[in-house]
């Protein structure tokens, strides 16, 4: 079951929105890198579990909840943070999958003790058993950050309830999108 969140980076100026379509500049588009997220191995605060960048964000995935940083690219050191969590959600084992060839380096400083090298990236993030007989998985497409809820048969989809923080205002359209403001 697909939950209808879907976030991508903001627009390019002149150009407009529109979903399954990138949002890079036209010279750009064929050189998307694919979405990854790499194991947090000390490059970031120690409660994120796995982080995404991606051209105009970076998601942190954390135990409770998903925050993500939208960079306003009209404006120089400004983002707008995002908070989503599941109400009464259960502590969910969180694992990756999809083990891709690449990895990741910080050489930060001039102390060798403090780089983080060989850092593995997946293409997946789990979170099992958020509510009972309930998944949820990060995972990229497009250039675009999107998550699912997998059902056990028999679940109801009903016990799915997103907490939202730091959006201005949120609505669902036609297509069955989240569209929120920040």
């Amino acid at each position: 079951m697909g939950s209808g969140l879907m976030l991508s980076a903001p627009t390019w100026a002149g150009e407009p929105a529109s979903p399954g379509k990138s949002s890079a500049p036209p010279a750009t588009r064929s050189y998307l890198m694919p979405l990854s997220f790499e194991e947090n191995q000390g490059q970031v605060d120690p409660q994120v579990k796995y982080l995404a960048r991606g051209q105009g964000y970076t998601l942190f995935l954390t135990p409770g909840a998903e925050v993500l940083g939208l960079r306003n690219a009209g404006e120089r050191n400004s983002t707008a943070w995002l908070r989503l969590s599941l109400k009464d959600a259960a502590g969910p084992a969180i694992q990756a999958e999809e083990k891709l060839p690449g990895t990741s380096n910080y050489f930060v400083g001039s102390d060798p003790t403090l780089w983080r090298t060989q850092i593995p990236t997946f293409g997946r993030v789990r979170y099992q058993h958020v509510y009972p007989g309930v998944d949820l998985i990060y995972y990229g497409r497009q250039g675009q950050l999107e998550n699912d809820f997998e059902l056990a048969p028999g679940t109801d989809p009903k016990v799915i309830t997103w907490l939202l923080e730091g959006a201005t205002s949120a609505k669902v359209e036609a297509s069955g999108d989240l569209v929120l403001t920040v």
